[in-house]
């Protein structure tokens, strides 16, 4: 007899486990809905697209064996002076060269700013007087171009204004 009852009831067990793992989804929606901090990258996509051009340029930059270096000094005055070189991969430095660089304040994209370099001689390029705004964490991005390629370089940089 207590065979027979099974038989008749066991539907009702396969029905009654979808039902409780329904439950266990819903409850978990609902709390992942109410625990979700809001992060959110506007224009994400895109901006992945732009992040793996840019992993491609770095190979480019890597076979051509270009090396671009990058000195940053605070002058007495407060201001930043920035020198650049340039060196192909057998170690010869590369003149003619356009630099730009570009200022991005880590916290709030506003107060970005961009500047060329000037050419000191054959083979540093320099920017005395970069004023920076703000203090804090900035990311500097050195561009380099010519006719032949165009190659980059990030510096991170903290910086501390003089408080008068």
């Amino acid at each position: 007899m207590q065979f027979n009852k099974f038989k008749i009831y066991w539907p009702y067990f396969i029905f009654g486990a979808f039902i409780v793992v329904l439950i266990v989804n819903v409850v978990y929606i609902v709390i992942a809905n109410d625990t979700w901090r809001g992060v959110f990258t506007e224009n994400g996509y895109k901006k992945g697209l732009e992040h793996n051009k840019n992993l491609a340029k770095i190979e480019q930059q890597k076979k051509l064996g270009i090396q671009i270096y990058t000195d940053i000094k605070k002058n007495l005055d407060g201001n930043y002076r920035i020198e650049t070189a340039v060196k192909d991969k057998n170690n010869q430095y590369i003149p003619d060269l356009k630099i730009l660089y570009s200022f991005k304040y880590i916290p709030d994209s506003k107060y970005d700013f961009a500047l060329r370099a000037v050419h000191q001689n054959d083979r540093i390029f320099r920017y005395v007087d970069a004023k920076f705004t703000k203090n804090g964490r900035w990311e500097i991005e050195t561009a380099v171009s010519n006719d032949e390629f165009v190659v980059q370089d990030i510096k991170d940089l903290n910086v501390v204004l003089n408080q008068q």
